[in-house]
């Protein structure tokens, strides 16, 4: 009775709890902008939520064929499994299955948690932008099922899991290009005024403060207020947390990839069933997929930075084959068109 999707209800709105985001220890009231229903959207209350979490059990809401299937993770070509079912992952906490999904909008955070061969539930729901959602989950569930877990408690603070065993200071770390490990997405780590270092991250840049010893923050990007950025290094490269998500960027060696207009022309993915054109306007490579065009910026060898991922290339001869790699995508191949062949 308490639960709604959108914005729709002016009334049910004027009832929810302020968003805030938190800086420099002050308070600071967030907008609610318009929410994206399908992938948000829904305003609940704790109650609310854990009737929901009886769910997985009873199937009374879809039916438990439904419930099972969300979390039935699949299986990649390869046989390997991945941990993401049906907008749910597969997780496990000291030695127990879990089932588990967080969200965050402006300043908003939540969690839930489900163990199934326990029938317990966990649902948190903070509205401030720096809370750790997952280690509430795992405090509460010490408390529930501390009886019955088979491995010790790990260190639970979001923020200082990202301090590597041999860590460095910021201004230890080499300047230059990182890569995501996973999603192959770029960064750049360059020197601020002073001893400062800045961080230029998705075509912004933020200064880094230190805030704990060995971990640093930036201020929250602008498309996303109230997600602050945590960082920590060690000579290989930098830990981050963002918005909930961990990532390893490694640090990466400049390339200068050369004549740029080897690279251009028309290819097409048999498996995107897409045309990509590749072209040089002023000393700059750009990628074009449909309307829309996007530079493209040399990382690694054999690299670039494409939007929030990277486009592998040949780094020397002909430029006859390229692969997509972003979060969740790997090796999408784009295979060069004859002038000759249509769409080229």
């Amino acid at each position: 009775t308490s639960t709604f999707i959108g914005d729709a209800d002016p009334v049910r709105l004027s009832g929810i709890a302020a968003n805030y985001a938190v800086a420099n220890g002050q308070f600071h009231s967030l907008p609610t902008a318009p929410v994206a229903v399908g992938a948000g959207g829904v305003r609940t209350t704790a109650d609310d939520f854990a009737r929901w979490l009886e769910n997985f059990w009873t199937g009374r809401a879809g039916g438990k064929d439904v419930m099972r299937k969300m979390a039935e993770v699949p299986k990649l070509p390869n046989g390997a499994l991945v941990d993401y079912g049906g907008g749910i992952t597969l997780a496990a906490y000291r030695g127990l299955d879990r089932l588990e999904h967080g969200g965050s909008w402006d300043g908003f955070r939540s969690k839930m948690a489900v163990y199934p061969a326990e029938h317990f539930g966990v649902v948190v729901l903070c509205n401030r932008s720096d809370a750790g959602t997952t280690p509430r989950i795992d405090d509460v569930s010490d408390v529930y099922l501390g009886g019955l877990m088979k491995g010790p408690k790990a260190e639970s603070s979001e923020v200082l899991q990202l301090r590597p065993l041999k860590g460095i200071a910021v201004e230890e770390a080499p300047l230059g290009a990182y890569r995501d490990k996973v999603g192959a997405e770029y960064l750049r780590i360059v020197a601020g005024p002073g001893d400062t270092r800045v961080l230029e991250y998705r075509n912004e840049r933020r200064t880094l403060k230190l805030v704990e010893p060995g971990i640093y923050r930036a201020d929250a990007l602008t498309p996303f207020p109230g997600f602050d950025i945590y960082v920590a290094f060690d000579a290989r490269g930098l830990n981050m947390s963002y918005g909930g998500d961990y990532d390893r960027f490694d640090h990466v060696e400049d390339w200068a990839p050369g004549d740029l207009t080897r690279y251009a022309g028309t290819y097409w993915s048999d498996e995107a069933q897409a045309h990509m054109t590749l072209s040089v306007k002023d000393g700059v490579l750009y990628a074009q997929m449909g309307a829309r065009s996007a530079p493209l910026k040399p990382g690694r060898r054999g690299e670039f930075a494409f939007g929030r991922g990277g486009l592998e290339v040949p780094a020397e001869g002909p430029a006859d084959e390229l692969k997509v790699e972003l979060y969740g995508l790997r090796g999408m191949v784009y295979r060069r068109l004859p002038p000759s062949a249509p769409g080229a």
